[in-house]
């Protein structure tokens, strides 16, 4: 008579062969489900742990940011205090530059008065400065429309 492993669907002469087959079947089934059992409580650990160390490092990146924000904050106050400064003390210069052009256009409207057009003739330094403080003038002038 054949004699067949109800789990394997292996075939046997004998029943004792048949029933050592079934037997250590069930035996590595066993072994494999603790083993697996052994992986997944393994994996699942370790799944806790990093899911902890990435909640305490969202924490700590939560605090970076709050103290990021908070710098943010002190930079932009120091810059509008610095750039209400600077306007200050450009505004003034700016008060004084004005005064002196307005004085020298007085002097010029004078000489026209009495002597004619007042020309006035550029070499050497003397050109390259008063062409780059032209430029400057209209820079200037340009910058301060496309501030805002």
């Amino acid at each position: 008579m054949i004699y067949k492993n109800q789990y394997t669907n292996e075939e046997f002469q004998t029943q004792e062969a048949c029933e050592r087959s079934e037997a250590i079947y069930l035996e590595n089934k066993e072994l494999a489900e603790q083993k697996e059992k052994k992986e997944k409580a393994a994996i699942s650990k370790r799944k806790k742990e990093l899911s902890d160390a990435i909640a305490s490092a969202d924490k700590v990146v939560d605090a970076a940011n709050k103290d990021y924000d908070l710098a943010k904050e002190k930079a932009t106050k120091i810059i509008k205090e610095a750039n209400k400064q600077a306007e200050e003390i450009l505004r003034e210069a700016a008060k004084a530059l004005e005064s002196a052009t307005e004085a020298r256009m007085l002097k010029i409207k004078e000489w026209c008065k009495e002597f004619g057009a007042y020309n006035t003739h550029y070499t050497g330094e003397d050109a390259t400065e008063a062409y780059n403080r032209m430029v400057r003038l209209i820079n200037d002038a340009f910058t301060n429309l496309f501030r805002f």
